[in-house]
């Protein structure tokens, strides 16, 4: 079985780009085959993690969430 180790850091200051460019790396992890285990800090104090939801209703927060949980469902 293959494993995919991604460790990351985003800063708070983080602009749109780097936040897009985070997503698409992890949209890419997805497609792969074998199990994949993210770990970080990617500074997004607003995301209720019991819950996978944000006090922003837009915005790289939702975003984030969204893609973690079509990060769940893999592609094969």
């Amino acid at each position: 079985m293959k494993l995919t180790v991604g460790v990351f850091y985003r800063s708070p200051s983080s602009n749109d780009d780097n936040d897009i460019k985070l997503f698409d790396l992890i949209n890419r992890l997805r497609m792969t085959k074998g199990e994949n285990l993210l770990l970080g800090d990617f500074n997004w104090p607003n995301i209720n993690w019991s819950f996978w939801t944000s006090s922003h209703k837009s915005g790289s927060e939702l975003k984030f969430t969204d893609t973690l949980r079509k990060f769940l469902n893999p592609i094969y």
